[in-house]
């Protein structure tokens, strides 16, 4: 199944950057809100994209309305990576045909897109997503649906331990990134990472891998005071390193 039209539900800053994607790449694409999906014509779309930033109990009751709709062939993806693909799918009424797509932000700019495999997710369905992101020019990764996936997982994971060794007091935090940079050969440091995803985004993701996976992922001390104090990095002028 070759994807052409895609709906995007979700008129947000990403929504809209993921339609500008898919409209650049030569596809027929439409970004709508929930409420004027009422009086929209399905019968064309081959993939609806939720970008919906809901509560679970919301965002599935959305996907059963939405998937109660759409023709028998429609993949239903979702951005989402936190509520759990496989319970969603259910609620779809369409495991078969539903589907995580992760666009690694910022969206517009993103050499990764990781597809997120659930339970039931059918091969038809991985293969036609892995179709559409080679058609964006994106390189595509299956991973299975669990917290985190995967990029966020490992990632986390280095950014605290580098906040850990600042912490300890091992390295200075040039120090820190410039090994990672130039014995690992990064793009940028950890640290740098950190300050660009937004340190109040690491803390939310690292919380949620403690609690669902365990302890090994507890977010260093020093990563929780700078949250409270409001230096959650380039977004606010102030992080590991200063902006203003």
């Amino acid at each position: 199944m070759a994807i052409q039209n895609v709906l995007i539900l979700g008129e947000n800053t990403v929504g809209r950057a993921i339609g500008d994607m898919m409209s650049q790449a030569g596809l027929s694409c439409e970004v709508a809100n929930r409420a004027a999906l009422a009086d929209q014509d399905l019968a064309p779309v081959d993939l609806v994209i939720d970008a919906l930033p809901e509560p679970t109990a919301e965002k599935t009751l959305s996907l059963e309305q939405i998937g109660r709709r759409l023709p028998e062939r429609t993949i239903l993806a979702t951005l989402a990576t936190s509520f759990g693909l496989t319970g969603l799918a259910s609620s779809s009424r369409r495991p078969d045909r539903f589907v995580g797509l992760h666009f690694q932000p910022p969206a517009p700019d993103t050499r990764l897109i990781q597809i997120v495999r659930g339970l039931d997710t059918s091969e038809t369905t991985i293969a036609a997503c892995r179709e559409l992101v080679a058609s964006l020019g994106r390189t595509a990764i299956v991973v299975k649906d669990s917290p985190g996936l995967v990029y966020q997982r490992v990632t986390a994971a280095v950014m605290n331990e580098a906040i850990y060794v600042l912490w300890y007091g091992l390295a200075s935090r040039e120090e820190i990134d410039s090994m990672m940079k130039y014995g690992a050969n990064f793009p940028m440091g950890p640290l740098e990472m950190a300050d660009s995803l937004g340190l109040d985004v690491l803390l939310d993701t690292l919380e949620e891998l403690c609690r669902v996976i365990g302890p090994e992922h507890r977010p260093c001390p020093l990563l929780r005071q700078m949250v409270s104090a409001g230096h959650l990095g380039k977004k606010t002028g102030k992080g590991f390193y200063d902006y203003s």
